[in-house]
């Protein structure tokens, strides 16, 4: 999304008229917000964040991605941080050893928190941006789940 914002933006006014709309309806939001100075902003905001975070709760180890974790020493693509690699199952199985794996992007079944078996990858898109859907929420100190 940031990337389309500062290119958007970088466009003359008649060719953005023309430019395929951003496939979600985030920019959209985002523009019916915010002057468009504010949402440069934010796009170059998000562009610092890490890919991936690295965080220590009760003595244990989580990793934070949009869709899919590496280990530490292990950089991939933003891609795969961002949209995730839909034909690992090796993933899905195992995580991240010696980590619990928190991502999002894929809907979860019945709009609940998702665990594998491990439970090392937990999967917490419950659909929010959708009609029927949550926003799922982890206590990483407690386990507690809360749905929204």
């Amino acid at each position: 999304m940031a990337a389309y914002i500062l290119k958007f933006y970088q466009m003359p006014e008649w060719k953005r008229r023309k430019t395929e709309p951003y496939q979600y309806n985030t920019f959209r939001c985002l523009t019916r917000r915010l002057v468009e100075v504010d949402v440069q902003n934010l796009a170059r905001q998000i562009l610092t964040w890490p890919l991936q975070l690295s965080v220590q709760v009760n003595n244990e180890k989580y990793l934070l991605a949009h869709a899919m974790t590496s280990k530490p020493e292990c950089t991939e693509n933003k891609y795969y941080y961002l949209m995730g690699n839909e034909m690992n199952p090796e993933y899905f199985c195992n995580g991240v050893e010696g980590y619990t794996s928190i991502c999002g992007h894929r809907n979860t079944v019945n709009h609940k928190i998702w665990r594998n078996e491990k439970g090392n990858l937990i999967m917490c898109d419950c659909g929010c941006g959708f009609r029927n859907g949550k926003l799922g929420c982890l206590c990483l100190e407690t386990k507690e789940e809360f749905y929204v």
